[in-house]
Protein backbone atom coordinates (compact mmCIF):
# COMPACT_ATOMS: atom_id res chain seq x y z
CA UNK A 1 0.00 0.00 0.00
CA UNK A 2 1.30 3.43 -0.92
CA UNK A 3 1.89 5.31 2.38
CA UNK A 4 1.33 8.59 0.55
CA UNK A 5 -2.15 7.52 -0.46
CA UNK A 6 -3.53 5.91 2.69
CA UNK A 7 -5.56 6.94 5.72
CA UNK A 8 -6.20 5.65 9.23
CA UNK A 9 -9.53 5.29 11.00
CA UNK A 10 -9.77 4.49 14.70
CA UNK A 11 -12.79 4.00 16.96
CA UNK A 12 -13.31 4.32 20.71
CA UNK A 13 -16.29 4.22 23.06
CA UNK A 14 -17.63 7.58 24.19
CA UNK A 15 -18.51 11.01 22.88
CA UNK A 16 -14.97 12.41 22.78
CA UNK A 17 -11.49 11.14 22.10
CA UNK A 18 -9.81 11.45 25.51
CA UNK A 19 -6.18 11.07 24.48
CA UNK A 20 -3.74 13.15 22.47
CA UNK A 21 -3.89 11.65 18.98
CA UNK A 22 -0.10 11.90 18.72
CA UNK A 23 0.46 9.60 21.71
CA UNK A 24 -2.47 7.22 21.33
CA UNK A 25 -1.58 3.55 20.93
CA UNK A 26 -3.60 0.63 19.57
CA UNK A 27 -4.40 -0.42 23.16
CA UNK A 28 -6.43 2.78 23.61
CA UNK A 29 -8.75 1.90 20.71
CA UNK A 30 -11.59 -0.52 20.14
CA UNK A 31 -10.08 -0.92 16.71
CA UNK A 32 -8.67 0.78 13.67
CA UNK A 33 -7.39 0.27 10.16
CA UNK A 34 -5.00 1.80 7.68
CA UNK A 35 -6.80 1.85 4.36
CA UNK A 36 -6.18 3.08 0.86
CA UNK A 37 -6.85 2.48 -2.83
CA UNK A 38 -6.42 -1.27 -2.40
CA UNK A 39 -9.55 -1.26 -0.21
CA UNK A 40 -11.75 0.60 -2.70
CA UNK A 41 -15.04 -1.22 -3.14
CA UNK A 42 -14.49 -3.37 -0.03
CA UNK A 43 -16.32 -3.15 3.28
CA UNK A 44 -13.53 -2.40 5.78
CA UNK A 45 -15.83 -2.16 8.81
CA UNK A 46 -15.25 -5.79 9.83
CA UNK A 47 -11.47 -5.27 9.61
CA UNK A 48 -11.48 -2.31 12.03
CA UNK A 49 -12.07 -4.60 15.04
CA UNK A 50 -8.98 -6.71 14.28
CA UNK A 51 -6.27 -4.05 14.74
CA UNK A 52 -3.36 -5.83 16.50
CA UNK A 53 -3.02 -4.62 20.09
CA UNK A 54 -6.44 -2.94 20.17
CA UNK A 55 -9.25 -3.89 22.54
CA UNK A 56 -10.95 -5.40 19.50
CA UNK A 57 -14.49 -6.36 18.57
CA UNK A 58 -16.24 -8.75 16.24
CA UNK A 59 -19.45 -8.29 14.37
CA UNK A 60 -21.67 -5.29 14.91
CA UNK A 61 -20.93 -2.92 17.79
CA UNK A 62 -23.77 -2.70 20.29
CA UNK A 63 -25.88 0.42 20.65
CA UNK A 64 -23.93 3.22 22.24
CA UNK A 65 -21.85 6.28 21.55
CA UNK A 66 -18.58 6.00 19.67
CA UNK A 67 -15.96 8.43 18.40
CA UNK A 68 -13.99 7.98 15.21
Amino acid sequence: MDPNNSSFVGIISGITFPNDVNTTSAGDLLGGKIFGNIDEGNNILQDIGTLPGAIGFTGVLPAGTYSI
